[in-house]
């Protein structure tokens, strides 16, 4: 009675058998269809057109990525490492000094200031706050102000329009007066004239006379002497003429307002 092979079952004549064609035939079918089902399994792990050496090499370069991954496992390293520093130790043991160095100096005192710092800020900071501030800095282009009025940037900018004008003196008015006669009159008791001026700060103004005036009465002598200017109010000039009797010529008196800035 025939025998069989093992793994694949082909047959196995005995010796005192005659042999059989068809019993070879057969076994020649087995091992190629074994053989078609390797090349077919290989094909489509390793892909159409890839042979078995293509095979062999794709998983010598996988052999060799997982080698490198274990590499970078080795470096990465375990949860407990320790001893890391900045020449050595993995990257488990380097987070694991870096915490401890962090817990080693935080405490609840200094985690308290912060909180402290955090209320602190948050109450100086509230939105009513940041609306105030931002109303008080005011626009960039914001005019109008003064000494008593106007934002931040409102103030800036009439110092910046102030300080850019060549302004010194804002007006100059002149003009002269005839001085008038009258019958008597002394030192302590002037003859006054007035001169309706433009308006102006009187503070910030000067008037220039440039000399005195005198004049001849009946018994020869100066009829008035030393005439001056002064305001008596923005808008109104006065020529005071001190008299010792009446002049009897009128003279010409020239005079000038300068307003400054």
């Amino acid at each position: 009675m025939a025998k069989h092979t093992e793994h694949y079952g082909l047959n196995k004549p005995e010796s005192s058998e005659f042999y059989d064609v068809g019993i070879g035939n057969g076994n020649l079918d087995v091992i190629d269809d074994l053989i078609k089902g390797n090349e077919d399994a290989i094909e489509e792990i390793a892909g159409a057109g890839r042979t078995t050496e293509t095979v062999v090499g794709a998983y010598a370069a996988a052999q060799q990525a997982v080698g490198q991954v274990g590499n970078v496992d080795s470096k990465i390293g375990s949860i407990g490492d320790t001893g890391g520093s900045t020449t050595a130790g993995s990257v488990f043991a380097k987070l694991n000094a870096i915490l401890q160095k962090f817990v080693s100096v935080w405490t609840d005192a200094r985690a308290a200031k912060l909180d402290n710092l955090d209320g602190t800020i948050s109450s100086r900071a509230s939105q009513d706050s940041l609306t105030s501030v931002n109303n008080r800095v005011g626009l960039t282009g914001d005019t109008g102000a003064t000494t008593t009025s106007g934002s931040i940037l409102g103030k800036l900018n009439a110092l910046l329009s102030y300080s850019l004008a060549p302004r010194v003196v804002k007006s100059v008015q002149r003009g002269i007066i005839t001085s008038a006669t009258a019958a008597s009159g002394s030192s302590d008791s002037p003859f006054q004239n007035s001169i309706t001026i433009s308006a102006v700060v009187v503070a910030k103004s000067i008037i220039v006379f440039p000399g005195e005036g005198g004049g001849r009465g009946n018994t020869n002598m100066f009829a008035f002497v030393g005439p001056f200017f002064t305001f008596a109010n923005s808008t109104t000039l006065v020529l005071n003429l001190p008299q010792i009797s009446a002049p009897s010529t009128q003279y010409p008196l020239p005079w000038q307002v300068i307003e400054f800035y």
